[in-house]
């Protein structure tokens, strides 16, 4: 939501789907969204909103502590607005209970009408218990991403990841990543040099969206990994999941 090259160009139209609680964490998550232009596809429920508690180690490294909440009793939308990607993350689509449900429903729904879709593998743990069903989800994809603990979790190697989805983003931190396109190697990606690091926290995602922001601005595959690339190093130069507030991508 918050990239663009020049002044002249518009952000592109983000909206984030999920629920919240009736309490103060529920307040700033949907007032961030709002601060940021993204549209709110919220929904409220009683209870507490979910959080991830995270453990950085001075290395930089992290680990998770999680609390869903209300985030799990997701329903399906009466309806989705119009979008060229559609993107969830493989906890949503494996978690047990309503809230992968939901996300599958949201998948055909999109795919029918018209979006593409990509999703990120996270969470080794949970992809090696679900290995079966993590593939089904990523047989969805037409674009993925994941890192090489996740291709081990789900017991694959790059000749059987290249031909999981048409276009796979394989990350490998410091020695940047690998495009897959029709089953074969398209191309290397070097890691964008970061400031600093400080937290590793968010850099996978960022890659994402960088990726799929050049992905939607007609950017050729590399072109759009090496936008992703940039936003990970930024990611990892502060404390948290999100850009630094001075961030423009040059």
């Amino acid at each position: 939501a918050r990239l663009r090259q020049d002044e002249r160009q518009k952000e592109i139209g983000v909206a984030y789907a999920g629920s919240i609680g009736t309490d103060e964490v529920g307040t700033r998550f949907l007032d961030a969204l709002r601060m940021h232009g993204i549209q709110p596809l919220m929904q409220h429920v009683n209870g507490s909103s979910g959080r991830i508690l995270a453990f950085v180690t001075p290395e930089g490294q992290r680990t998770f502590a999680v609390a869903l909440g209300v985030s799990e009793h997701y329903k399906m939308p009466s309806e989705l607005p119009k979008a060229k990607y559609f993107f969830i993350t493989s906890i949503t689509g494996l978690t047990p209970g309503p809230i992968s449900h939901v996300a599958w429903m949201m998948l055909d729904q999109m795919r029918r009408s018209g979006s593409r879709i990509a999703i990120a593998f996270e969470s080794p743990a949970m992809l090696e218990k679900s290995k079966n069903k993590a593939l089904e989800l990523a047989a969805k994809a037409d674009v993925l991403f994941l890192n090489e603990e996740e291709m081990k979790a789900v017991g694959l190697d790059e000749a059987a990841l290249a031909k999981l989805a048409p276009l796979v983003y394989l990350k490998k931190g410091a020695n940047g990543s690998v495009i897959f396109s029709a089953g074969t190697k398209l191309a290397e990606i070097t890691a964008h040099p970061a400031k600093k690091l400080v937290d590793t926290t968010g850099a996978g995602d960022n890659y994402a969206a960088g990726v799929l922001w050049g992905l939607a601005h007609g950017k050729d595959a590399a072109a759009s990994a090496r936008i992703g690339a940039k936003l990970g190093a930024a990611a990892v130069s502060k404390f948290g999941a999100g850009l630094p507030l001075d961030f423009r991508l040059e």
